[in-house]
């Protein structure tokens, strides 16, 4: 009986351990607000596909200090991000009648400029969770930019197989220009991506 009593006490006193570990364990997120800034100080950094990145460095410690830092670094005016493409096309034989479009090359380019926040150790966590909500909904419009280009440069690439050599810089030449109106449609449509949720602050 003796044995059995201790035997008892030392379940008991372990079960009262295990449950002071577990009174002290880290919920799930949502659950505990003490965890939430460490959560919230998680900077996102959005990757651009099929594009290379720029990104310009800015500063602050509140809401107008970015947005006054953004407007100084702009890779345009107006606009916080930025994606520029360049196309060139050649062949042997070019603006002859006689050519080579098999050995055709299309050289494109895109590059997007995007700003990047590193904040202070002390950033107020809302401020960082507004910032990730805003760089991500900038990323996402300009990716809509790059997804356009690319799809102008496959078309480019298919008039490059089913040309002539008296048509094929002219037919590549109204691509381009479509490519351009899709640009001015797609920022208008988005309102330069505000409904996209790209607005800042």
């Amino acid at each position: 009986m003796k044995k059995f009593l201790l035997l008892m006490l030392a379940a008991t006193a372990l079960f009262w351990m295990l449950g002071q570990h577990t009174n002290n364990a880290v919920p799930l997120p949502g659950t505990n607000t003490t965890v939430m800034p460490a959560i919230a100080r998680a900077i996102v950094e959005p990757g651009i596909a099929d594009a290379s990145t720029h990104h310009y460095d800015i500063s602050g410690d509140n809401l107008a200090a970015l947005r006054a830092d953004m407007n100084r670094q702009q890779p345009a005016p107006g606009f916080d991000g930025h994606t520029a493409w360049q196309v060139n096309w050649r062949w042997p034989g070019y603006a002859s009648t006689e050519c080579d479009l098999a050995a055709a090359t299309l050289d494109t380019r895109i590059t997007v400029s995007l700003p990047r926040w590193r904040p202070p150790h002390d950033a107020d966590p809302a401020l960082i969770l507004h910032w990730n909500h805003y760089i991500g909904s900038l990323t996402r419009h300009e990716q809509g930019h790059v997804q356009l280009a690319r799809e102008g440069f496959a078309k480019m690439q298919t008039i490059l197989h089913d040309s002539t050599c008296t048509d094929a810089d002219a037919r590549l030449n109204t691509v381009l220009a479509e490519m351009r109106q899709a640009d001015l449609r797609y920022d208008a449509d988005t309102r330069h991506g505000v409904t996209q949720g790209a607005r800042f602050p």
